[in-house]
């Protein structure tokens, strides 16, 4: 089980609609008669059938817990992917998951899948540097389908109006065994309830550190322990299983182990339902599409794609063919430049490919690939990317967090395009933005706070827009050398080392004339 920072576990609360994988008629039915069992005990095969064992590719070690929620997902907790204070977060490569298994020190045992992973997402609320742990919470994409058996099921997620508050439920895990440093070899299971909060807060004032608005406690004769994390908090509605939580966080001593008789907390993951709801609609269509790439030097390590095909705005890459410079690998390409042929989207999972990925190019000055949407996803995996650079386009919109994932970007450039509207909050995850050009779209409007996190903005370019209003406040960028605002409606002017103007005169013209 991975070291926790401060040997905390929290437990995320989720409610969602059932998947179109995972009907009312296959979630949450055990075929397995249940006995009668105490806060602890041992469990049976095929009792929990929606379980998962989540392990480290390099050294086969079990690390976390999951749960099955469709025939390509499983659930887990956010810090089982990044843990607070580290940087460095899992990529799909690191984990293989384990379906259907009940000792997990067997190696004989029938009916276990192992299932590679696609991709990981982490709930982009996670804060890693932040000690509350509010949303988290993951899903891992598996490689390929599960194919649902009576030891591999699963778990139904609540609808609405499943209440929560003094709810009795059970939690499974492989975590450590009570009073010891051991990892259990076979999951165990104890009962817990779902508190009223106050009374969390009153009684043990770390749960009150670490909750959010969108988090409770839990407590009752059993708890989780450490490598319990990213399991379920389940209770049994009718004839089905329901998971009401992830669990995440409990108060431990200094070797990790959970101290008895504490309470945990738990997320109100009701609140995510749309984000898991958009995870798994996203991937249910997607194409995969294979890229040739020309590896070459300029000033940078380069995949120059060539001949690109991609017509359609749900793609992702399943593989970059063509020949590596001798010496080189995926792992020293820091650029990547769509050049030739029709991109109408990104495709997703190039930073799957391209783990140091610092530019993204798509187009020319005299070529335009047709690229017609930006959405996050296309970005997702890429912490290093300081340039998003394209040319000659056919975006009409773009989403307020298409660019949420690439907090490190430093040159924004979408140039000659056919953008209409600028989101208010599209640059607030961009704190290292120094180079803006938006020049050449049929922008009409710019919103007042437009740039309030990014302090460090250099240059700015509207030029050859529509603007016909300017909110937006460009005094408090002290950094600022170029503002770029000819060849609109409103104003035909701007600020760069030749121009007489100065930055105060430029903003009153822009609140008398814009």
């Amino acid at each position: 089980m991975i070291p926790m920072f401060l040997n905390i576990f929290i437990v995320n609360f989720l409610f969602t609609l059932l998947t179109a994988e995972a009907t009312v008629q296959e979630c949450g039915v055990v075929k397995y008669i249940e006995p009668q069992i105490t806060g602890g005990n041992v469990t049976s095969r095929g009792e929990w059938p929606f379980i998962a064992a989540l392990y480290y590719t390099d050294d086969q070690s079990f690390f976390c817990g999951g749960t099955i929620i469709s025939q390509k997902h499983v659930l887990t907790a956010a810090h089982c992917v990044q843990q607070k204070n580290v940087g460095i977060k899992l990529v799909p490569e690191d984990v293989v998951v384990l379906l259907g298994a009940y000792n997990i020190d067997s190696k004989l045992e029938r009916g276990v899948e192992q299932r590679d992973v696609a991709q990981i997402y982490i709930h982009p609320d996670w804060k890693v540097y932040h000690e509350k742990y509010d949303a988290d919470i993951a899903i891992f994409l598996l490689g390929d389908s599960i194919v649902f058996t009576n030891y591999i099921r699963p778990v139904c997620l609540p609808t609405d109006d499943q209440p929560f508050n003094d709810v009795k439920g059970s939690i499974v895990g492989w975590g450590l065994a009570k009073n010891t440093t051991k990892r259990e070899s076979i999951p165990r299971h104890a009962f817990t309830n779902a508190l009223n909060d106050s009374y969390c807060y009153t009684t043990e004032e770390f749960i009150a550190a670490f909750s959010s608005t969108r988090t409770f406690c839990g407590g009752g004769d059993g708890s989780p322990n450490r490598g319990d994390s990213g399991g379920g908090f389940f209770v049994k509605s009718g004839s089905v299983w329901m998971q009401l939580g992830i669990i995440s966080a409990s108060l431990a001593d200094s070797h990790g182990v959970v101290i008895p008789n504490t309470f945990s907390i738990y997320t109100n993951v009701k609140l995510f339902r749309n984000w898991i709801t958009s995870i798994l609609i996203s991937e249910a269509g997607k194409a995969k599409v294979k890229l040739y790439c020309n590896y070459e030097f300029s000033s940078f390590y380069t995949c120059s794609v060539w001949e690109s095909n991609v017509t359609d705005e749900n793609v992702q890459v399943e593989a970059f063919t063509g020949t590596h410079q001798s010496g080189y690998d995926n792992v020293n390409v820091t650029q990547i430049w769509f050049w030739h042929g029709v991109v109408s989207s990104i495709p997703d999972g190039i930073g799957l490919k391209f783990q140091n990925l610092e530019k993204l190019l798509v187009g020319y000055d005299d070529r335009n690939l047709g690229l017609k949407s930006l959405k996050r996803s296309n970005f997702m995996d890429m912490p290093q990317l300081t340039l998003v650079q394209l040319h000659k386009n056919n975006i009409k919109t773009v989403k307020v967090d298409t660019l949420w994932e690439i907090p490190n970007l430093e040159f924004f450039h979408l140039t000659d395009g056919k953008l209409k509207v600028l989101p208010e909050k599209f640059f607030e995850k961009n704190t290292n933005l120094r180079i803006v050009r938006l020049n050449g779209n049929e922008i009409e409007y710019l919103p007042l706070d437009l740039f309030k996190h990014n302090p460090l903005i250099e240059e700015v370019n509207f030029k050859d827009n529509n603007l016909r209003s300017i909110s937006t406040v460009f005094t408090g960028l002290t950094a600022v050398k170029v503002i770029d605002l000819h060849g609109n409606s409103c104003i035909d002017e701007g600020l760069d080392s030749t121009s007489q103007i100065r930055l105060s005169e430029l903003q009153d013209l822009l609140w008398y004339q814009c």
